[in-house]
């Protein structure tokens, strides 16, 4: 998945006003990429979970 450099760079500012914390670029493309994924997964689990009902 290709991350936007103005999307990671938020999530940068927002981890270090969470955290107290400042990561690289790197950590925070990365960290962002695995909350991307499972956000996705859950989505669709739930998508699936709602049309059974």
């Amino acid at each position: 998945m290709s991350l936007s450099k103005k999307l990671v760079e938020r999530f940068q500012a927002v981890y270090v006003n969470k955290y107290g914390e400042v990561i690289g670029y790197t950590e925070a493309e990365s960290q962002l990429s695995e909350l991307a994924e499972l956000v996705r997964l859950t989505a669709s689990t739930d998508a699936e979970e709602s049309q059974d009902a």
